[in-house]
């Protein structure tokens, strides 16, 4: 049997990137977020701010879609500093939309806000407006829709970059073989019990998704990116649950297979892995891989915290019960007691 990227991409339940975080199926972000509060589970469905973690999803995309990168991202400008009173008139003017204003309106606006109220002559105010204030109204402007990286962030990815191109078992986890095809960002949506017995509806996208159909496994990479070392990345692991996410994701593989490839009975546990690489120039990437035993070891409790079976089963009375403005109460003091007439 011979894949195509092509029937892959046939594979995926969402076309685009934008259809899967409309979706309002339950995700790894939700999930890890419910120790904190229910509001996780019906606020902000569809909202995504990717500035906030540019540097991993420039990473990212450089491995997964290299073609897209100069559509989706640019260095940013210089940030241009005005004193205060200019600043102000910048702001006025941006709010007012007037991006090339004459100097007559500059003056204009000036005398209606109190700017430099001690200046009379209108050629001595005419010297306040420098050139840099002129730029930076153009600059605001024409300002592009893309993903703004600094030149720090930059810097940080493509260290990032060199150091998993650098080492030859990272460049050997992503690289596909003669017998492999490997798909990028593949989205996926699919129906897991929960510990309750109900069924929901759950969506991974995954880095790289990668089909062997010589020795018919199923795996999957998540490239991770941060400021630690590699043997730091525990540290990271902890923080942002990572155990949720990778756990939850290799019940999506599971499912992708029975769904599309029954006969492939050869998936394992140890088939989804993440691929860690510092933001620090010449350091070594590292490879996690999560075993069976992870998963049975983790799935109620990990490192002193809710595992995700219990944060599933957390999930479950939320949405069952549409109770979403409290957190659930549970008392074990006395043997237990009746959760819902607590809330």
């Amino acid at each position: 049997m011979s894949l195509t990227k092509e029937y892959v991409a046939s594979l995926q339940s969402f076309e685009t990137e934008e259809a899967y975080r409309a979706s309002s199926s339950l995700n790894y972000s939700m999930l890890k977020n419910i120790p904190d509060g229910p509001e996780c589970l019906i606020k902000d469905v569809g909202t995504y701010a990717p500035n906030a973690f540019a540097i991993g999803n420039y990473v990212d995309r450089y491995f997964t879609d290299r073609e897209s990168i100069d559509e989706l991202y640019e260095l940013a400008k210089p940030v241009i500093e005005l004193p205060e009173s200019l600043e102000t008139l910048y702001q006025i003017m941006q709010n007012n939309g007037k991006y090339e204003p004459s100097i007559e309106e500059c003056i204009s606006c000036c005398r209606e806000n109190g700017l430099w109220s001690s200046i009379k002559d209108d050629d001595k105010l005419k010297s306040r407006f420098t050139d840099a204030f002129f730029d930076k109204l153009k600059q605001s402007e024409n300002k592009s829709d893309k993903i703004q990286l600094t030149v720090d962030q930059y810097s940080q990815a493509l260290a990032s970059i060199d150091n998993i191109e650098k080492n030859e078992d990272a460049i050997k986890l992503i690289t596909p073989t003669n017998d492999q095809i490997v798909f990028p960002q593949f989205k996926y949506e699919f129906d897991m019990l929960v510990p309750s017995g109900k069924m929901y509806r759950f969506r991974i996208m995954i880095d790289l998704l990668i089909l062997n159909w010589v020795t018919q496994k199923i795996s999957a990479v998540d490239i991770k990116t941060g400021a630690n070392e590699s043997h730091k990345f525990g540290d990271q692991f902890k923080k942002y649950r990572y155990d949720i996410q990778g756990i939850l994701y290799y019940f999506g593989l599971l499912a992708f297979r029975k769904q599309y490839f029954p006969e492939w009975n050869k998936c394992t546990p140890e088939d989804f892995k993440f691929l860690y690489s510092p933001k620090k120039a010449n350091k070594k990437p590292i490879i996690v891989k999560l075993s069976e035993e992870f998963i049975r070891s983790n799935g109620d409790s990990f490192c002193g915290q809710d595992g995700i079976f219990k944060i599933l089963d957390d999930a479950d009375w939320y949405l069952y019960g549409q109770t979403f403005d409290s957190h659930r109460l549970i008392d074990n003091s006395n043997g237990g007691v009746d959760i819902i007439k607590l809330i």
